[in-house]
């Protein structure tokens, strides 16, 4: 069963038809409507660009990009739509001078609406970006959880289109049986691939929840979920996985919740070997969810997820960790992830990710930011691939010139090893004009 070829044609069927979602109106009759657009100017020499082993030389370029943002608003409903793209002028060493879309690209759309007992959001989101260097170390999050993506990004002359569909749906919020569904769907295609290395890939993940509240502050849980990966570059195959978790979820008050679940899971795998379509994994076993949220605003963020499953070739652990602190004229910020997902090769690999940021307001015009990051990436098909190990740090020194324009100085190192190690340094300066309108 292959969805790669046909969810990028849903998910823009998607889009055009978002509008029409109950009481959107295509922002019409949202209410107050927000106009923001960033222009900047961004210029950085890198001493390895593209993290070769025996670096070509020292490579310039200079980013022009334009950031749009439309929001529109009101009590009960919010309509966004937004863009980032420009243009890059590029002298990479041993290479002629050439011009390039910025990498990446990206465009989304979103609308929410809340009513008395329920709530509904759907957002669709797309990102073009070239995979001939590495970029750094992201930690993307998707409802305070942290998901590592792959970490294997070095090719060259690739262009990557990912896109993504998010739907949540909550009803009957604040009475003793409540629900919530949501569906979220990625698809990753490459154009301009020469040696055929990328394929289609996509994942699927629906989940269905039951609330029944046991008293003030403690409720029962059920929680579905389905899952389903695709991938058609090099060995051809699915991964399904079908769960059912029960438990409690304790939340005594606005700013601290938790909860924990025991479950059974299914996860079933096929492949396409010498043009036969082969059943390879069929696991069934215990699942076990945990989850831990703290946010005080004044003081301390604390997010936790976890999960741990028998259904699979060995015992295997998910989560993620985020933890922010606030400090008299700063804030310091941890994160700690591990995910298992489909690579770039079309295999399934395991990825741990952690890091560390700390920024500092010096005055009322000026801030400082480090950032330190690791990331290690275990192929779990193939373990005669060598583990790849990622580090980066970033040290940027920020300033507001007026109320609207913005400038940025910064060095930053990169670190890559597998099989060989590389390694990268570079300067960077970007300034920046805000623009904000109403309409």
């Amino acid at each position: 069963m292959r969805h790669a070829s046909r969810l990028a044609p849903l998910l823009l069927g998607a889009a055009a038809g978002l509008p029409s979602l109950p009481g959107a109106g295509f922002a019409q009759g949202i209410g107050e409507g927000t106009l923001r657009a960033t222009l900047s100017q961004r210029f950085e020499v890198d001493s390895n660009y593209r993290l070769d082993h025996d670096s070509a030389g020292v490579t310039s370029f200079g980013d022009t990009r334009l950031d749009i943002e439309m929001l529109k608003e009101n009590s009960t409903q919010a309509f966004r739509l937004g863009f980032d793209t420009g243009l890059r002028a590029l002298w990479e060493a041993d290479q002629e001078f050439d011009f390039t879309f910025a990498s990446p690209s990206t465009a989304n759309v979103g609308y929410n609406q809340a009513w008395i007992d329920g709530s509904l959001g759907a957002e669709l989101r797309y990102r073009q970006r070239n995979v001939d260097y590495l970029d750094d170390l992201i930690f993307e999050t998707e409802n305070g959880i942290i998901i590592p993506t792959d970490l294997n990004q070095l090719t060259r002359n690739t262009i990557e289109q990912r896109y993504d569909a998010n739907l949540e749906l909550a009803v009957r919020q604040g009475a003793p049986s409540s629900y919530r569904f949501a569906l979220d769907a990625t698809q990753f295609d490459y154009r301009d691939d020469g040696n055929g290395q990328y394929g289609p890939r996509s994942t699927v993940y629906g989940e269905a929840e039951w609330l029944l509240r046991l008293n003030p502050v403690l409720s029962g849980s059920l929680l579905g979920s389905l899952s389903h990966s695709d991938t058609e570059v090099g060995t051809e195959s699915t991964i399904d996985i079908a769960e059912l978790t029960a438990g409690i979820v304790y939340q005594p008050s606005d700013v601290l919740s938790a909860n924990l679940g025991l479950g059974y899971s299914d996860r079933t795998r096929e492949e396409t070997i010498n043009d036969e379509r082969r059943q390879t994994e069929d696991f069934q076993g215990v699942v076990v969810r945990g989850g831990l949220n703290y946010d005080v605003a004044d003081d301390l963020l604390l997010t936790v997820n976890a999960r741990v499953t028998t259904a699979a070739p060995s015992t295997r652990l998910s989560g993620g960790v985020l933890a922010r602190y606030l400090l008299p004229r700063g804030a310091l910020t941890a994160r700690l992830a591990q995910n298992y997902t489909g690579d770039t090769d079309g295999d399934e690999v395991r990825i741990t990710t952690a890091g560390l940021g700390l920024t500092h307001t010096i005055n009322n015009l000026s801030s400082v930011g480090f950032n330190v990051a690791y990331g290690l990436q275990v192929n779990e098909d193939n373990s005669n691939v060598e583990d790849l190990n990622r580090a980066d740090f970033s040290a940027t020194y920020s300033r507001s010139l007026t109320s609207l324009v913005y400038a940025n100085l910064g060095y930053r190192f990169r670190w890559r090893d597998q099989e060989e190690s590389a390694s990268g340094n570079a300067v960077f300066f970007t300034i920046g004009r805000s623009f904000e309108t109403g309409f």
